[in-house]
């Protein structure tokens, strides 16, 4: 949502902001019939990041109570993740729709040669995976390592030998062999 990124600004500057809420009342304004409008009305919380740049929201902290309304077409879902240690605080998860494809000509500016009858631009092979042209880490080497302790019952499962229980599979024939009656009684008609 577009708005100044500080009231107390000498020299405002116009900018995306983002609030995040809950939402506590949905309200429909009908125009006479003329046209419809939905508001949501929210509670927004106090937003941090943390020091991996992930978007916290602190659900004890209120703020823009004043401005609780919001038009529907303004506002993407989000879900929150709680913090395992600080409960109050919840990690915000952006989704984007699964029926939503952003075909705008920004995002598809320089597409290439055709899809279905040359290969990409990029000189990807079709069929190929990452692991085949390029060394791939998967380990994140711009944070430091946490480790954690692995639960003693987790060791015990994994030590535990598998049970071969292939032998005690016993085959129930009885539903095939009532088909088979059916099919024969059918062909005697």
């Amino acid at each position: 949502m577009s708005n100044f990124a500080s009231s107390r600004d000498q020299n405002p500057v116009v900018r995306d902001v983002k609030y995040y809420g809950v939402v506590e009342d949905i309200i429909e304004l009908d125009y006479f019939g003329h046209f419809k409008m939905v508001l949501f009305r929210c509670n927004w919380f106090q937003v941090e990041q943390d020091e991996f740049g992930l978007t916290c929201a602190n659900f004890k902290r209120l703020c823009y109570t004043n401005d609780p309304f919001v038009m529907a077409n303004q506002v993407n879902q989000v879900f929150y993740v709680q913090d395992s240690k600080e409960k109050h605080l919840h990690y915000v998860m952006e989704t984007i729709p699964g029926d939503f494809f952003d075909m705008s000509e920004e995002s598809n500016g320089d597409v290439g040669v055709s899809y279905w009858n040359e290969s990409a631009s990029d000189g990807v092979r079709p069929g190929a995976t990452v692991a085949d042209d390029y060394d791939v880490s998967w380990l994140r080497e711009d944070l430091p390592a946490t480790i954690v302790d692995v639960p003693e019952y987790m060791l015990e499962m994994q030590a535990a030998p598998e049970i071969d229980d292939s032998d005690d599979e016993i085959e129930d024939n009885t539903l095939w062999d009532f088909m088979q009656e059916s099919e024969d009684e059918a062909l005697e008609i």
